[in-house]
């Protein structure tokens, strides 16, 4: 069943599933107008036909970790795609920070959520001293972009709820969503909230219940923790698989930024006209630079976007050069890290 196979029942309920992942079944299905039990059917449904999974996102700020690095590279076609990501997964066996990674044969791009910029450097020490010993390099060699909590606006991490509204062509008032606060304090947990913390981002899908009896802690306890957690610590989110809403394509977008432009309402205004002919599903803005991940339908649907957004670069002028661009094609391109978040917490709570 693909999107095209996919009724208008079904079509709400998973933008419901997505938009709405903190309310519960009930509250789901009166906002988008599907009846309970329908609803409760087709999500079923739809989980087990792998249309989207659940996942928690930790917020590390609150454990001193103080920014996102995004990291891509180009690749030469000199070792066959399956012993490169052999030796990427290796690689990444010594970083937890890495939460997220894909790959086709010749480029890649990862995610990570960092203590500081020692780590940013070694990492790229490391990768660059790896896969130039394969001969995988060429001048470009490996950038990483370092996204400090503080001064980054990260206004989509990996929300899908704006481009399942405009796929499904609803009428539904679009909601920007925000990965963290800018200012969120350091906190401090006790063993029990650690235990259940981490039960909870390695555990998303169990209830309150299974959780208990897997981690050792009161449903009653879990309960009340997770209420206080979330938002503040975590947030929970669902993922869509694309590939079965017949996306054929995910496009990265690496933005620099002149010197000086310093004024948030230029920088915003010209990524609004971005989102106004596409649907980011990650938009990181920073002082210097922006990201985004962006799925397609088609390379058609990609280079009308392309040419709106040509014309958008003329009319700002605020770039520092041309952008960057990765093209993946989704029946190329291989998860190494999917949406991983254990490893760097368990290494944040130091348990």
């Amino acid at each position: 069943m693909s999107h095209n196979e996919l009724s208008k029942n079904e079509c709400l309920t998973l933008y419901g599933l997505i938009k709405y992942s903190l309310l519960n079944d009930k509250e789901i299905a009166e906002k988008v107008g599907v009846k309970h039990s329908t609803f409760t059917a087709i999500k079923v449904r739809l989980r087990k036909e792998n249309y989207y999974y659940p996942v928690r996102m930790p917020y590390l700020q609150v454990f001193d970790y103080e920014m996102l690095a995004v990291t891509y590279a180009k690749f030469l076609g000199n070792l066959p795609l399956e012993e490169r990501l052999q030796l990427s997964k290796k690689i990444q066996k010594k970083y937890p920070e890495v939460v997220w990674a894909v790959s086709s044969h010749t480029q890649a791009i990862s995610i990570q959520m960092v203590k500081n910029y020692t780590y940013i450097k070694k990492w790229n020490e490391d990768i660059e001293r790896i896969y130039s010993k394969h001969g995988l390099l060429g001048d470009e060699g490996v950038t990483s972009i370092m996204f400090p909590f503080k001064l980054t606006d990260i206004n989509r991490f990996f929300d899908f709820s704006s481009l399942l509204e405009k796929n499904f062509g609803l009428g539904i008032h679009k909601h920007e969503r925000f990965f963290g606060d800018k200012k969120l304090w350091k906190t401090n947990l006790s063993n029990i909230e650690k235990r259940v913390y981490y039960g909870l981002i390695c555990h998303p899908e169990l209830s309150d219940k299974e959780l208990a009896q897997k981690i050792f802690v009161s449903r009653p306890t879990i309960a009340k923790i997770k209420k206080r957690f979330e938002g503040k610590l975590l947030r929970t989110v669902r993922i869509v698989n694309l590939e079965k809403m017949c996306f054929q394509m995910l496009v990265f977008i690496h933005l620099k930024f002149k010197p000086g432009v310093a004024n948030k309402n230029i920088k915003n205004g010209f990524i609004k006209s971005f989102t106004n002919s596409m649907q980011p599903v990650l938009l990181i803005l920073g002082t210097t630079d922006c990201v985004m991940l962006i799925p397609f339908k088609d390379f058609d649907e990609y280079t009308k976007a392309m040419s709106t957004a040509v014309e958008n670069y003329k009319k700002y002028g605020i770039l520092k050069s041309i952008p960057n661009t990765l093209l993946f094609s989704f029946s190329e391109l291989k998860e190494i890290r999917k949406h991983i978040y254990a490893s760097v917490v368990k290494k944040a709570l130091g348990i």
